[in-house]
This record gives C-alpha cells, structure tokens and sequence, in this order.
C-alpha cells in the first residue's frame, strides 16, 4: 500500500468495499465459530484474513487521505480521527476520541456562531464554512451519516487545507483590483458587450472613467435603449456598421460621437475586438477600449478654422524656414503678387524685390528676426507682371519651447491704394473732426438751453401772471408784455439750440413728405418773394418717413430762407423728393450716412455759392455770412440738429456763383400714417380738488407751478427730489391723483420714481417735464408714444391745459 495521501473521495469508495466485506463477515458470528485454526473450514479461514486484509486496508487508507477526517457521532464527539487530523490539531488520535470538536479546534464547550455541523443537523445535508486556524485557512465540510431509517446517527467532519488557493484568490483579486485602478485611472474607456444568438449586445463591463465623464452607469445606458441611444444622431449610420462588423467576427475601429447625461458632444476612436466561443464560430462577446479624442477634434476643428481665415484673410501671409525658403503662401499673396502658390513654394521671398531698397535694409530686417524679435516696416515689392506695390508688413520668428526658431510668419498688406488716397483721407479726416467739434459744440449748447429752460419757465410763468393782474390801461402792463415776448424769443432761441445739439424733445409721426411741402407751399411762396421761381418735383412714388412734421417743416423753411437770402437778385427755388440708394462709395465719403435705400428732400438754389472754407463752417451755431444783426447764425445748425436727431444725413454741394444744393436723406419706414381727427378748442382750466404731487428740484420753478396750480383749484403738495416724494407717500400716506415730475432729479429719475409709484397704484396719473430729451430720458421711456410730457419753458396756460388733459385721460 502506497503511502502517498490518497483524496477523501478514494477514502469513500475504498470505506465502501470494506463495508460490505464486513457486513457479509458478520463479525459477531464468526467470532463465536472459531475455536482454532486447525478447526476452521478453509472457507472460513479465507474470509476472516479478506476481512483483516480490508480493516487494514481501510486504516491506511484512513490515515493518508490528505485532509483531516473526524467520524463523529450524533452528540458531535469525535470516534475517531485520522493521522492529518492528529498533524493539523496537534492532538494524537486517542487524545481527541470521546472530546467534542470544538472543544479540540476552539477550546470550548460549546460550538461556534456559523457551526456547520450545527447547521447540518438541522439541514441533514452537507454544511461548509471557511476556518481561519492557526495562519492557515481551512474549508470545513460536514457530512451525516443515517441509519437505515434515516435518523442522524453520526457524521463524517473533513476538514481540508486552503490555504494556497485562498492566497491564489487574495492575489487574483489583487491583481483584479489593480487593474480596475488603473482601468478607472486612466482618460480613455474600456467596455466588455455580450453578444446573444440573434446579435443583439448587452453591456457587461464598463470603466469607471466612462461612467464620470458621460454621467450614466452601465445598467442607465440598458435602461435607455443601449450603447445605440448614446450615439449622436448624424454618427449613427457608421457607429451601426462598426457594431456589425465586429459582431461578425473582425476587429474594427471606428470615430463617432458620443451624447453625454448633460447632452454634451464628445468624441471617441473605438477599438472593437471580437470574442469566439469555443468553436471558433460565434462570436459571445466585444472587447473595446474607446480613446477621448474631443480635444484632438476641438484642436483640429480650431486648427481648421484658423486655417480656413488664412486661406480667406485679405493679408498676404507667408511662412518660411529658418533659411527664408517659402513653406506656405495663402490665395493673397496670388491676388496680390501674381505668382501661384507651386511658384512661390520653395522659393525665397528676395523673388518679390524690387530693387527700391538698400541692402542695408534687408540686413537689419535679417538681423532682427533672426534674433527672435518682431520686425515691421514696409517694403516696396514687384509683381510677376512688373508693377510695382508697396506694403506693410509684419516678420515674426516662431519658436519652440526651447527658443529655437522654427519658422517665419509674415503678415503684410498692399497700402498701394491707401497711398494713392492720401487726399482722401486728409478730406476724411478733415470731416471728421469737423463732426466732432460740431459734436463739442452741440453738447454745450444742450447743457446751456437746459438749464436756461428751468430760468425761462420761471420769466414766463410770473410775467403771466403780472399781465393777467395788471389793468389793461395800467403804464406797467406794457413793460411786463414786453418781458414775455422776451422770454418767448429767448425760448424760441433755446429751442434751436436744443435743435442742433438735437437733445429737444421730438414727436415722430409717419409722415409724407410731399404732404409738408404743399402744406407749406403757400407760406413759402410768400416767405421767398415774387422775384424767385419755385419749382416743386415730388416723387408720385416716395416712400413714408417717421419724423416731428413741426421740426420737417422748420427743416424746409430754413433751408428756403436760406436759399433766398443766397438770391438777392432774384433766380429759381427747387424743392425735389424722391427715393435714393446710398452705396457704399456714398458711405465712406460721407461716414454719418447709411446704405441703403432712403427717402430724400432737395432744396437747391441758383444764388452766389459758397467757398469751400464756408461750407466747413456752415453748420457751426452762430457762424453767419450775412452782416451783423441779419442773422443768428442758428438756421443751418438747427436744420443740421433736427435731421441728426431724427436719423437722417445731410450734405451740401456749393460752389462760389454756381448756387447750392442741400440733400436730406431720411430713413423710409413701412409703417402705416395715422389719420388725425379735428383739433378741439382749448376748455377753461378749472380744478375739482383733485390733489397734485409736484416734484421740481429748482425752488423758483417749483413755487410758481405750486402756485399757478393751486390758484386753478388743484390741491398740490411739492417736493424737490424723489426721495422727499416716496417719503411724503409712504409715511405721511399722501395718495395724490396726479404726479407732475421733472425727468432729470437728483438721486434718481422722475421715470423711476414714477416706476415706483404705479407698482402700488397702477391709476396714478402721471405728466414728465424737461428742458430737453436727452440719451437718459429716452432710455427710460419718456417718449414712448402715449407718455404725457411737457417741454420747458412752457406758459402757464399750456402748463395747465397739459394738467387738465391728463386729468381727464385725454
């Protein structure tokens, strides 16, 4: 008999034979047959030494199996232990016989949480668990062992060394551990898909990485439909065909893009493997590992378009090596040179020169790049046909991280025809600081025609009121009619200034020209005298404009003063309208002008011309020809105000003997003109009690509207800012019926305050006043259409009728 441990399931077939060799003995018999053995039949003889050889045979057998054998009976103690059982428990087999197990393995009396000897007798099937013993790991394996009724009489206790395949596991699940880490550390993607019978593919294995980049787990992508529901839409043809492919058995790989959680768009390369089954036939599963390419792609895509603007720019662009030798031209440099891009590439850019240059000049510009500085400067080159051009140009090195220079990047631009513009552009410059000057000049006539306003409404208000308490024969009525006409002219002044700086208050309407001319027609034939001929030529087909009729008609009648005064000795008026397209020529030379189509008004004289020093100055406020006290010199600044204001462009031709002409081009509009009903006389302002919030901040201004105001029967309460009106509101419960509120107050506007106000009463009524319109009212929407607003200085009988009205919601 062989020494070698022999395995449990050797040790149950070889029990078994001896089992039966026994039970066919029947020892107890043949024990009381024997006598001796020269009595024994030989028969006898033969069976009881089988019987020994087997016992013997079953101890061996018993002794080597290599795992340690307990037989147990139904109280858990030990009947009798193996040789390994005696090695592993360090307990001779006599020791252990009769003790309980646990009392051998663990020192107790009782048997330990998870006993699968335990369990088995509740379960009468086998019971495992793992033992931890003495630095080794041992699988414990119970087995019972029944009567022939069934009942539980024992059990056979294998307790079998694992220790090398548990420290297998531990490294298996290490290394399993280690390569998700770095599965999970790395940037890219790995995936495992199943593959069924019908092709069909099913995620079993996803990378960390994905799922923190995509935002979506591998059982969400299922739950969404599959890999499929991720793919952006315009890539699912080839993603579809790549999936086949690689289900049909070849390896493919395949650029698409991928749909994020948050629909953000991100670019991979899959590498695709298929997986046979063990014939070699079907493929069961897809091994893939997906490279993030977004970057690359963004990184081409601006590689793209940086390369599409140098294609298209209107530069010329050159690059070259360190040498000077041509690497890339782009299509400028065709345009421009009239060498073709094969031409010029491996050539030097010398092939351009034109010998206009020293050589000291193209020394120091070598000398500069080659240091790794920028160069500029311009250069006079030759064509392929001869021409000679100039340009502009810009040589700048491009470097390594190191500083090493690794090309040369020229930008240059053909100035020929800026040089040949250079009375051009002197002219253009000349025109516009003559528009910034106009500009600096209107900005201080505004300020000043504001404030003087505030001083007027105060002149104006009281000399009305002196004239409505004077006796028509009192001595002084004549004096005070006299101060008001004054403060009327000075308003009148006030309002061209505000003209020309073009911060007076407009009221557009959709308007036809044609309609103000003949409306004015009459006035103007009387205005211009017998002596000049008006002609009229009114387009049929002339589009409508939005602009203030009263400010068109001043326009018209400036310019026909003009006009006349430029005729002393009689000649011909022409008043013309018609639509105009305004190129882009028009445009750069006359830079406040827009393209496109526009409606104009020419008003053209035969009388003496102006110079071309004149023409500079014409819309200068208080620049005049005419001698002293003929004239204001404030018509040509108002009509130049009021066409800036409202949108339009205007320009003069003239020459010294050849008469003028001045072309007003405004913007045309698709709006629809409104019908207007007749005007109704004015009614007897006459307060009902009606209480009044009046907000002024200058003093003078405010007590006479508080005052003219109560003396109509209104009940007024005044405050100078916006502050002392919330306050007067929300803590002294002021509920005014109608708030009268300068735009411009410290703080902050009357619009705000009013914007406030209608929050908690939406009926308020509400009428702004200003001196002028400037960007700030209009940015609040004072002269939205439907605001009630009241320019200063005003008398004190529009000032109330304007109260009235609003009162009254008219």
């Amino acid at each position: 008999m062989s020494e070698d441990k022999v395995s449990y399931e050797e040790l149950r077939d070889r029990l078994a034979r001896a089992e039966a060799a026994l039970d066919f003995l029947h020892p107890g018999e043949g024990d009381g047959l024997i006598g001796g053995a020269g009595d024994m039949p030989l028969r006898l003889k033969s069976l009881i030494e089988e019987k020994e050889r087997l016992s013997r045979e079953w101890q061996q057998t018993f002794d080597n199996v290599k795992d340690a054998v307990w037989i147990l009976d139904a109280e858990q103690r030990i009947v009798r232990a193996n040789r390994t059982a005696e090695e592993i428990f360090n307990c001779p087999a006599d020791e252990m016989t009769g003790k309980l197990c646990c009392e051998v393995v663990h020192g107790t009396h009782e048997p330990i949480l998870g006993c699968p000897m335990r369990r088995m007798g509740k379960s009468l099937r086998r019971e495992r668990m793992e033992l931890h013993y003495k630095e080794r790991w041992f699988e414990v394996t119970v087995d019972p062992i029944k009567d022939g009724e069934h009942n539980l009489v024992g059990a056979v206790h294998i307790v079998s060394d694992i220790t090398e395949r548990k420290q297998m596991q531990d490294v298996l699940l290490e290394s399993e551990t280690r390569n998700r880490l770095i599965a999970n550390l790395i940037s890219d993607y790995a995936y495992i898909f199943r593959v069924n019978e019908q092709g069909l593919l099913t995620g079993e294995w996803i990378t960390e990485s994905f799922t923190k980049v995509f935002g979506l787990t591998l059982e969400e992508i299922d739950a969404r439909g599959g890999w499929v529901s991720m793919v952006y839409l315009e890539d699912l043809p080839p993603a579809l065909a790549h999936a086949r492919k690689v289900a049909g058995g070849r390896a493919d790989i395949c650029e698409m893009r991928w749909l994020t959680a948050g629909g953000e768009v991100r670019w991979i390369r899959d590498y695709a493997q298929p997986v046979f089954d063990e014939s070699g036939k079907r493929v069961v599963r897809i091994y893939g590992a997906s490279q993030d390419i977004t970057d690359r792609k963004r990184a081409e895509a601006e590689r793209d378009r940086l390369i599409e603007a140098i294609e298209q720019a209107g530069e010329i662009i050159i690059m070259t090596d360190p040498q000077g030798t041509i690497k890339y031209v782009n299509p400028a440099f065709e345009t421009v040179t009239g060498y073709t891009r094969k031409e010029a590439l491996g050539q030097n850019p010398r092939m351009l020169k034109s010998g206009k240059q020293e050589r000291a000049f193209y020394r120091d510009m070598w000398e500069t790049i080659t240091k790794g500085l920028i160069w500029q400067g311009r250069m006079v080159n030759r064509r392929k046909d001869g021409s000679i051009y100039t340009e502009e140009s810009t040589i700048s090195p491009v470097k390594d991280a190191s500083g090493r220079i690794l090309h040369y990047v020229a930008v240059k631009r053909d100035i020929t025809e800026r040089l040949l513009d250079s009375e051009e552009k002197a002219k253009l410059q000349e025109q516009l600081q003559q528009a910034q000057k106009l500009e600096s000049i209107g900005r201080l006539a505004g300020g000043v025609a504001h404030d003087f306003n505030n001083m007027l409404s105060i002149i104006l208000g009281y000399g009305d009121i002196l004239l409505n308490k004077l006796h028509p024969q009192d001595p002084m009525r004549d004096a005070v009619f006299e101060i008001v006409e004054a403060g009327k002219r000075s308003a009148a002044l006030t309002r061209q200034l505000l003209a020309f700086s073009r911060k007076q208050t407009l009221s557009p309407e959709v308007l036809s020209l044609n309609k103000v001319i003949k409306n004015l027609e009459k006035m103007l034939r009387r205005l211009i005298g017998e002596d000049i001929r008006m002609e009229l030529r009114l387009s049929n087909d002339l589009s409508m404009t939005l602009a203030d009729p009263g400010q068109i008609e001043q326009v018209i009648m400036n310019l026909s003063v003009n006009a006349r005064d430029a005729m002393p000795g009689g000649g011909r008026l022409v008043i013309e309208t018609g639509d105009a397209d305004l190129d882009e020529a028009y445009v750069k030379e006359h830079p406040d002008s827009q393209a496109g189509r526009q409606v104009m008004l020419s008003i053209s004289d035969t009388g003496c011309g102006m110079s071309d020093e004149v023409l500079s100055k014409i819309f200068e406020p208080f620049f005049t020809t005419k001698e002293q006290g003929k004239g204001t010199g404030l018509g040509l600044a108002t009509v130049y105000g009021i066409v800036r204001q409202s949108g339009g462009h205007i320009s003069v031709q003239s020459e010294p003997g050849k008469g003028s002409v001045f072309r007003i081009y405004l913007p045309p509009t698709t709006a629809v003109m409104e019908a207007k009903g007749p005007e109704t006389a004015a009614e007897e302002v006459k307060g009902e009690g009606q209480q009044i919030l009046l907000v002024e901040d200058e003093p003078s201004l405010r007590k006479l509207c508080q005052a003219v105001l109560s003396k109509k029967g209104y009940k007024v309460v005044s405050a100078a800012n916006g502050g002392e009106a919330l306050m007067l509101i929300e803590e002294k419960g002021l509920r005014p019926d109608l708030l009268v509120t300068d735009v411009i107050l410290p703080g902050f506007s009357g619009m705000v305050l009013a914007e406030r106000l209608l929050k908690s009463r939406p009926e308020l009524k509400v009428l702004f006043m200003s001196g002028y319109t400037d960007e700030t009212v209009a940015r609040h929407g004072v002269l939205k259409p439907g605001t009630p607003f009241i320019n200063k200085p005003f008398d004190i009988r529009n000032f109330t009728e304007k109260v009235r009205q609003v009162l009254s919601g008219r």
